[in-house]
């Protein structure tokens, strides 16, 4: 009798990624104390976020946030405060259904505003991203997946980091969920945030297509962790190179 072939498991129940410790991006082209509001990057596809960037400021200053988008009423973001270096940051997440376009942002910093914009295009490869990428437990997150064909059927694979050695951080699979796209090729699903198991762990999903082992796109979040823009594959990119 010939050998039979090991078929790879679909999802695996392990998976793996390098260690991301970087710190958080800052505006280019400033002084280190000059107050400032920044927009990285200024052009997204739909299916990643944008990281608004407040820096220079003094311990304590108080932001308001109103993104416009280009339909639809304005959007209000929790406020922020400057730590003691001068830093806050947000995001915006252009999920699968959020219109493309232009977006204005004004940001209130005491009696000082600050305006800019981002542009939201349409996705030219599959992407995935999650709101908010610094989850609270008890909450929830929202996985939204873009680039896709319409009608698509796709895994995703949700994990639980476990242990991180020698720089790489090990995750369990934790759930499994498939969804469908719709006529625009994205579709959405929502997680639970746990009070107690989540706490302090990092989360990555990976989108797979049925009966390959390749993934499609990946995104990482983490419960109560701030995360800046650590494993930026779902800021522009997919994929984190090995």
């Amino acid at each position: 009798a010939q050998p039979t072939a090991a078929v790879a498991e679909v999802p695996p129940p392990i998976y793996s990624l390098s260690e991301d410790t970087s710190e958080p991006p800052t505006c280019p082209g400033a002084e280190r104390d000059q107050p400032v509001v920044c927009i990285l990057p200024p052009t997204l596809p739909q299916g990643t976020f944008t990281y608004i960037v407040m820096q220079g400021f003094k311990s304590g200053t108080r932001f308001a946030i109103t993104i416009s988008p280009p339909r639809g009423a304005d959007i209000e973001l929790a406020p922020r405060t400057a730590n003691k270096r001068g830093f806050a940051d947000a995001y915006f997440y252009a999920l699968n259904n959020d219109p493309l376009g232009e977006y204005t942002v004004r940001v209130k910093a005491g009696k000082e505003t600050y305006n800019g914009s981002f542009t939201v295009v349409a996705p030219s490869n599959p992407h995935l991203v999650i709101q908010p990428r610094r989850a609270k437990p008890g909450a929830g997150v929202i996985a939204s997946v873009t680039g896709f064909q319409p009608g698509e059927e796709l895994i995703l694979a949700r994990y639980r980091s476990t242990i991180t050695v020698n720089g790489r951080v090990n995750f369990q699979l934790v759930s499994k969920d498939t969804v469908t796209t719709d006529n625009k090729g994205g579709a959405r699903i929502e997680y639970a945030v746990s009070r107690k198991k989540a706490r302090g762990k990092l989360f990555v999903v990976v989108v797979y297509r049925p009966g390959e082992t390749t993934p499609v796109a990946q995104a990482v979040y983490g419960a109560a962790i701030d995360m800046g823009v650590r494993y930026p594959f779902d800021w522009g990119q997919n994929y984190q190179e090995e």
